[in-house]
């Protein structure tokens, strides 16, 4: 609509009109600005605030046309606070700017919770409605954090600050709104003030910057949906939000990344080689032999990650020089060249004695943060060193891993307002120039926000490391983030079979040093009562490093001896009256081992068939009387049992290996993901089977135009109950293919396209059926008909119903089912277009050299139906072909 000046004065009287068109309720009210200066709180009500001059003006830049309310404020020593709030001609989107002309001088509180200045303030309280909020938070995009609820009644849910920032309103149904620092975001933070029954959300400079330079800026984003013709949809309004980030920051098009189009092999926590070369005397032979391995049972891996293992380690674990150890690669990294692969490389924070900081003898300037050994770099000539290196080894996608902990643990990162921005822009500018793509790892929202203005970060993790973790698969609603500020959502690495022989993780209970570790997923008290969820009382947030997900019993903070839950305890309940109780978990103590345990040192001193050890007394280096493997000379550990070293007996203490109950999950998650697919079995135990169901022979990626992502009833609910994402495929410009991921669903449901976001997808007549597991029990639909999805509520329990358009040619009706031995049915990568008129009916796909495609389809009559399967077999030089779908006949051709 077009904005009057008339509109635009009334603004400078209250911002309802910025965040709550006509006919919306009232949320939000607008409070005054303040700034810190020299120590003291700068506002209207204590008179070191003064406005000065409020105006009026029209304008446009690369949101749009818009009218804004500008506000000068001067301090009482000068200083000028400029603040802007501009309401666009889209009406749903409003940027509030602060700027400071003149800097300010001692802004900092020196307390990351509150803010060194706040604009804009909101009076949550004006409004008489109750409303939810959802607020990411922590790493990982928010994952690690995440929270969300009835704001009135879990307030002390909502996250703010320097680990959070990201928030959403939903009011009913008729309205809800996002808000999120825009410009700058590494110096921006929020602050939600309660006192009683009032509440306020701030936003503004973070709160430890100790001063502000001339002419810097900082904006925050709001963008409303509001009721029309149906109800908001706060998904909807998620994805307004992204565009806008990116359209702010010209991002039209991100770098190309071959990552995330070809299948990889991944080494990071969860890997079965992740610090473990198993039984190869190092990383070279292993990969060389991992490749061999691949490339003679067909499995098409198209480029490798190396994790942290692989370079040198400083102070406090951080990187002290980013080059191959040579006890990890004896020839290089270079010696991985003949594989063919290009490599994903894994990157932490930087260690305090770095060989590349100018203090410790390098050539690049660094802040050195002596009280917690991390080091950051301080210009682009860092990065352009290190990836000029790196591309001589064979670097393909730069992996930044640890950014929440590299921004937590350097001190200027948070003094200097415009430092942190800095680093990440050096980066990305650097990775830009030099070719190379970057995927974010362990990051912050506020640092998510800041790689969607660079078109050279085009992936991020949303869940936590896989670690065969049980609900580290659970990402549609932070894959929707992901995916709004258009970066690909990565699940991490996982295994495609359930069992890898001598791996080391273990799901048992161990004791170390009087503490206790547990990561499996007993859920119940040793009285059989059934554990709380940790979100119930908030603990995720208090022991954020506990892998306190779901309700898995576990030992936060070393409370108790070992691992417990609570059984009955609510947040307005005093703690100490909280009930839990011990769970019963098999216990692996230090006494047990993994792998053939070469590094075992633990105390088991009582062979397999009951002998007594004798003391080592030197033999292979050891003593004491306990079960060893000496320099790895038996597949577990062993000692000797009579006194003149002539018998030996084997021991039995192995640890209890997890196993992964269903790798299927985790495949179609990943590849439904849109991201990168990356799997890390054993070699001799990778499925090919399931690793096919992602990809075609060549590693080309079969995976729809967007993410599967959470719909609108997740973020109404309380509970974690019960998953359905959904994602969709056009072909051409008029076809559209969607797919309905549901999993631990309780009850039986029905659905209408707006509901599911599938409003393209059913937007015509369209033809569901159950894909996963592949069953014949299609369904015809009429355009914009509910659809009704059955409960599948076990544990890890899932299905996926697909949908697809029918087409009416001749006395028939037809749909594609496509490929039903994948897990995107329909795909661009294999499906290039759909021609048809009254009589002819024809597919055309592409596929890769040795390839057979059977592309399935719905043929339907008044008499009933027929499934067509259509096959198509490729050469080196025919590599695409014509279906018809009347027939099923495939014609082959160049």
């Amino acid at each position: 609509m077009l904005l009057t000046w008339t509109l635009a004065a009334c603004l400078v009287c209250s911002a309802r009109g910025l965040l709550t068109p006509p006919n919306a309720p009232d949320l939000f009210t607008e409070l005054p600005p303040y700034v810190h200066e020299g120590g003291v709180l700068c506002n209207e009500e204590n008179g070191c605030l003064t406005l000065s001059n409020a105006t009026s003006v029209a304008g446009d830049d690369s949101l749009g046309r818009y009218v804004a309310v500008t506000r000068v404020y001067v301090t009482t020593s000068g200083a000028r606070f400029v603040t802007a709030a501009k309401l666009y001609d889209d009406s749903n989107l409003t940027v509030f700017e602060t700027t400071f002309p003149n800097g300010i001088e001692g802004c900092g509180v020196g307390d990351s919770s509150t803010l060194c200045s706040g604009y804009p303030v909101f009076d949550l309280t004006s409004s008489e409605n109750s409303f939810r909020f959802v607020t990411p938070a922590g790493n990982m995009l928010g994952w690690g954090l995440y929270s969300q609820g009835s704001f009135w009644e879990n307030s002390d849910r909502f996250r703010w600050g320097e680990h959070a920032g990201i928030a959403g309103f939903i009011v009913g149904p008729s309205y809800n709104l996002l808000v999120s620092p825009l410009e700058h975001p590494m110096g921006v933070s929020s602050w939600l003030e309660v006192k009683n029954n009032t509440a306020a959300l701030h936003y503004g400079v973070q709160g430890r910057a100790d001063s502000i330079p001339a002419g810097y800026r900082v904006s925050v984003i709001a963008v409303t949906g509001v009721k029309e013709t149906e109800d908001p949809s706060f998904v909807h309004t998620v994805m307004e939000w992204g565009r806008y980030v990116q359209q702010k920051f010209g991002i039209a098009n991100r770098s190309d990344d071959f990552t995330t189009q070809y299948l990889g092999y991944w080494t990071d926590n969860g890997a079965y080689y992740y610090y473990n070369s198993d039984d190869y005397s190092d990383y070279q032979m292993l990969l060389l032999g991992l490749s061999d391995y691949a490339t003679a049972q067909d499995i098409p891996i198209r480029y490798l990650q190396l994790d942290s293992w692989w370079y040198y380690k400083g102070l406090g674990d951080g990187v002290k020089n980013w080059t191959a150890r040579a006890d990890i690669f004896p020839d290089g990294i270079e010696s991985l060249k003949g594989t063919g692969w290009p490599i994903l490389a894994h990157n932490r924070y930087f260690a305090s004695d770095t060989d590349y900081a100018d203090q410790n003898g390098g050539q690049y300037p660094f802040f050195i943060d002596g009280s917690t050994q991390k080091a950051v770099p301080l210009d682009q000539s860092f990065w352009d060193g290190l990836f000029e290196e790196a591309l001589q080894w064979g670097l393909s996608t730069y992996e930044q891993d640890w950014l929440d902990q590299e921004y937590d643990g350097v001190s200027v990162l948070h003094t200097n307002v415009t430092l942190a921005d800095d680093w990440l822009h050096n980066m990305a500018v650097s990775a830009r120039q030099h070719g190379i793509p970057v995927q974010y790892c362990m990051s912050l929202p506020r640092e998510a926000l800041h790689g969607a203005s660079e078109s050279s970060v085009t992936q991020i993790r949303v869940s936590d490391d896989y670690h065969l973790a049980f609900n580290q698969w659970k990402i549609g609603h932070t894959s929707l983030f992901a995916h709004a500020l258009g970066l690909k959502p990565f699940k991490d690495v996982f295994w495609t079979s359930n069992d890898n022989v001598n791996n080391p993780y273990v799901w048992c209970q161990s004791f170390n040093a009087g503490s206790s570790s547990y990561l499996g997923h007993v859920n119940v008290t040793e009285q059989g009562k059934p554990c709380l969820y940790w979100d119930t009382v908030d603990y995720k947030f208090r022991y954020p490093g506990d892998s306190l997900y779901e309700n898995f019993c576990r030992n936060p903070g070393q409370m108790h001896d070992r691992a417990f839950c609570f059984t009955d305890a609510f947040l307005d309940v005093p703690e100490d009256l909280w009930q839990w109780e011990y769970c019963s978990i098999p216990t692996c103590d230090q006494d047990c081992y993994v792998h053939e345990g070469y590094s075992y040192i633990g105390n088991q001193s009582m062979t397999e068939h009951g002998y007594s050890c004798v003391d080592w007394n030197g033999f292979f280096g050891q003593q004491g009387a306990y079960c060893r493997n000496p320099e790895g000379t038996e597949d577990r550990p062993w000692c000797f049992v009579n006194a003149d070293f002539s018998a030996m007996d084997f021991c039995d203490n192995k640890c209890l290996e997890a196993i992964e109950y269903n790798p299927a999950l985790q495949s179609a998650v990943s590849t439904l993901s849109a991201g990168p697919v990356g799997f890390g079995d054993k070699m001799e135990n990778i499925n090919r089977d399931l690793v096919l169901k992602s990809c075609r022979p060549d590693g080309k990626l079969l995976q729809p135009d967007k993410p599967l992502t959470a719909i609108d009833d997740f973020f109404m609910r309380d509970d974690s109950q019960g998953y359905i994402w959904t994602t969709e495929t056009t072909i051409g410009s008029e076809h559209t293919f969607g797919l309905i991921f549901i999993a631990e669903v309780g009850d039986r449901q029905s659905w209408t396209p707006r509901q599911l976001n599938l409003e393209k997808s059913m937007s015509k007549d369209y033809l569901s059926w159950t894909h996963y597991p592949y069953e014949e029990n299609y369904i015809e639909h009429r355009a914009d008909d509910a659809i009704t999805i059955l409960a599948f509520d076990k544990f890890m329990d899932f299905k996926i119903i697909a949908t697809s358009p029918l087409f009416d040619v001749g006395l028939s009706r037809y749909a594609i089912l496509g490929e039903v031995d994948k897990w995107g049915h329909v795909t661009r990568s294999r499906i290039t277009g759909i021609f048809l008129d009254e009589i002819s009916f024809q597919i055309e796909i592409e596929g890769s050299a040795g390839e057979v495609v059977y592309v399935y389809i719905y043929a339907g009559r008044t008499s009933g139906y027929v499934i067509r399967v259509a096959k198509c077999s490729f050469t080196s030089t025919l590599l695409r072909g014509t279906i018809d779908a009347t027939t099923g006949l495939c014609s082959e051709h160049a």
